[in-house]
């Protein structure tokens, strides 16, 4: 039996496991053969000003159309590594900001270089729930990897953020690496 992630990891990662879909049993009802591809979640790109739209995952279906069909008529999502659920932002932006906000040591001054992706209260916003969820995120990252000595850093949420670059360091991105390794949203759940 195949197991479902919640994020793809890469576009063969992704191929590989739509070609099996109907191998797999439904995480809810656990019959097998009845899983289908329900569509693709869409969301507006964070890097453009344009109406661009960009893929962000895959709804699948346990089917019930027919008496012949079994399943229990649930769908349910699969992310793209690189998109954040619930948010706007995708995780290259979310990865610059928290580098840059760990650089400069302010919010403000790492918006300054991002700025034309969103708003000052944005960014403000998704400091406030990096800290919300950095415990979960800690207890995680330790699983994997000792955090560094960092000297001269005081704010919690900075050292976090130099675990985090550590783990993944080669990584382009770092909250993407995060989300593909331990198969749940970077910044919790929904």
């Amino acid at each position: 039996m195949l197991k479902l992630p919640r994020f793809f990891k890469n576009d063969v990662h992704k191929k590989q496991l739509l070609a099996k879909l109907k191998l797999t049993n439904c995480p809810f009802c656990n019959c097998s053969g009845k899983l289908i591809k329900n569509g693709k979640l869409k969301g507006n790109d964070a890097n453009a000003y344009s109406d661009q739209v960009v893929n962000r995952g895959q709804r699948i279906l346990c089917s019930k159309r027919a008496k012949s069909y079994q399943g229990c008529g649930k769908s349910f999502s699969i992310w793209e590594a690189d998109a954040l659920p619930g948010l706007s932002v995708d995780a290259l932006i979310l990865s610059k900001l928290l580098i840059a906000w760990a650089e400069h040591r302010s919010v403000h001054q790492g918006w300054q270089e991002l700025s034309k992706c969103l708003s000052l209260n944005s960014a403000y916003r998704l400091w406030r729930r990096f800290g919300q969820v950095q415990s979960t995120l800690r207890e995680r990252l330790a699983r994997i990897s000792l955090p560094p000595d960092c000297p001269g850093i005081t704010e919690p949420r900075h050292q976090l953020t130099e675990h985090l670059k550590n783990s993944f360091n080669l990584a382009d991105c770092p909250v993407t690496a995060f989300q593909a390794h331990f198969q749940t949203a970077f910044m919790g759940e929904t």
